[in-house]
């Protein structure tokens, strides 16, 4: 069995892949880091503004967004997931590898830093 945090991160990316936002222990007060220059970039902060960035993104790629896990790692405070991002956007497919680093607090996920393959990430969003 891994570490309480893989196993965290790991069922928050289940749920995100079912459409379950819900199922996602996000902390009331959970802040995501969005790099780049793309329309998507920014801090959102709260539960509300984390659910409107993850709606524009279902609703940026008509539903067609996929988050496949290659890697969970974990410590006491944060967990770490290596993924492949991939999609339509202006009907042709397209995708970037990312590095997501999660701050985790009492089994809540409190905070999201993306690292994403920047060039790639931004073309995506543009």
């Amino acid at each position: 069995m891994g570490h309480t945090n893989a196993d965290t991160l790991r069922k928050a990316y289940d749920a995100f892949s079912r459409g379950d936002l819900d199922g996602i222990p996000f902390a009331d007060d959970v802040v995501f880091h969005i790099p780049g220059k793309s329309p998507m970039a920014g801090d959102y902060r709260g539960k509300a503004a984390v659910f409107g960035f993850l709606g524009q993104v279902m609703e940026r790629t008509g539903g067609s967004f996929r988050l496949e896990v290659h890697d969970i790692a974990a410590s006491d405070d944060h967990a770490v997931g290596l993924t492949v991002h991939s999609g339509q956007r202006g009907g042709k497919a397209g995708g970037y590898n990312s590095v997501h680093v999660w701050h985790v607090k009492n089994g809540r996920l409190a905070e999201f830093f993306e690292f994403p393959d920047q060039p790639a990430f931004d073309d995506f969003w543009a």
